[in-house]
């Protein structure tokens, strides 16, 4: 089972980890909780990308289903 702490200290290997902070500075720069909070959400998602070896790109409905999954058996 991961912990987000662990998925934290491996850093982004699939999303851009600049464009991820730009695109956080634009939709969310009123709060710095609601900054944080998508970050951790984005580098979930980016494990999964990672385990999986999903283009994100091309993700599709299965794709989120099965990310939920994840989040369901990984994350407890």
């Amino acid at each position: 089972m991961l912990t987000l702490g662990q998925i934290q200290l491996r850093g982004f290997f699939i999303l851009n980890q600049q464009l991820v902070i730009e695109w956080l500075e634009s939709y969310a720069a009123d709060e710095k909780n609601d900054q944080w909070g998508m970050r951790q959400v984005l580098e979930i998602h980016d494990a999964y990308l990672t385990i999986t070896g999903y283009d994100p790109t091309t993700l599709c409905l299965d794709d989120f289903a099965g990310f939920r999954g994840f989040l369901n058996t990984e994350m407890g």
